[in-house]
C-alpha cells in the first residue's frame, strides 16, 4: 500500500518493483492523478484508490493491465470519459467507479469483459443509452447505475441477466417508456430500484414473480394504473 501511495505522490514508479500484484492504498489522502505508469506494472491483478482525492482522468493505458481482477477508482474526483480500451481486461470480475466525476456514454467495449459481476458506476455524469448488449454479460450479479444521466429506455435484455444477477439500480436518471415485462425474469433479484425517473405505463404484473426480492421501489415517475395484486403477495 505504502509503495503506490509514494508513487502516486511522486509521480514516479520506475523503483517500484515489476512483479507487484495487489495495491490498496484506499481511504488516505492522495492528491494529484493516476500516472500512465501505472500501466506497466502488468502483473497486478487488484487495484484499490478508492475514497481518496485523485483527480484527472482514468489512464488509456489501463487496457494493458490485463491480469487485472478487481478494480477500484471510487469516491474520488475523477473525469473525463471511461476509457473504450476495455475490450483486453476480460479477467475483471468488478469495476467500481462511483462517486467521481466521469462523463460521457457507456463504452462499448465493457460488453468484452465476460468475467464481469460486479459494474459500479453510481453517482457520476454518465450520459446516453443504456446499451441492450448489457444483457450479454451474464456473469452480472451487481448492476449499479444510479444517480447519472442516462436516459432512453430501459431494455428487454437486461432479463436475460436471470443466472446470478441480485441487484439492480437505475435510480435517479433520465430513463423513460415503460418497465419492461421481461425484468420478471430476473429471479434472484433481491433490490431493483427504479425510482425518480420518467417511466411510465403500469407496473408490470409480472414482477410478482420476483418472490426473493426485497426492496423494489418505483417512486418518482409517472407511472400509472393500479398496483398490481401478485406484488402484494410478495414476502
Amino acid at each position: 500500500m505504502e509503495i503506490l501511495s509514494q508513487a502516486i505522490a511522486t509521480s514516479s514508479f520506475s523503483w517500484i518493483p515489476s512483479h507487484l500484484i495487489n495495491t490498496m492504498p484506499e481511504r488516505n489522502n492522495l492528491t494529484g492523478t493516476i500516472p500512465e505508469e501505472v500501466c506497466y506494472l502488468t502483473n497486478l491483478t487488484s487495484i484499490n484508490v478508492g475514497h481518496n482525492a485523485l483527480r484527472g482522468t482514468i489512464p488509456t493505458l489501463i487496457d494493458k493491465l490485463v491480469n487485472l481482477a478487481y478494480i477500484s477508482f471510487g469516491q474520488n474526483q475523477l473525469s473525463g470519459a471511461i476509457p473504450s480500451t476495455l475490450d483486453k481486461l476480460t479477467m475483471v470480475k468488478s469495476l467500481h467507479l462511483p462517486g467521481n466525476q466521469l462523463n460521457g456514454t457507456i463504452p462499448a467495449s465493457i460488453v468484452f469483459m465476460t468475467s464481469l459481476g460486479s459494474l459500479t458506476l453510481s453517482s457520476n455524469n454518465m450520459s446516453g443509452a443504456l446499451p441492450s448488449y448489457m444483457g450479454n454479460l451474464t456473469s452480472m450479479y451487481w448492476l449499479r447505475l444510479g444517480n447519472n444521466r442516462l436516459s432512453g429506455t430501459i431494455p428487454s435484455a437486461l432479463g436475460k441477466l436471470a443466472p446470478v444477477l441480485y441487484e439492480i439500480y437505475l435510480n435517479d436518471n433520465r430513463f423513460s417508456g415503460t418497465i419492461p415485462t421481461e425484468l420478471a425474469m430476473l429471479s434472484r433479484t433481491e433490490v431493483l430500484k427504479l425510482e425518480n425517473n420518467f417511466l411510465t405505463g403500469p407496473i408490470p404484473s409480472e414482477l410478482g414473480l420476483l418472490t426473493v426480492a426485497k426492496w423494489m421501489d418505483f417512486s418518482g415517475n409517472g407511472l400509472n394504473g393500479t398496483v398490481p395484486d401478485s406484488l402484494g403477495r410478495l414476502q
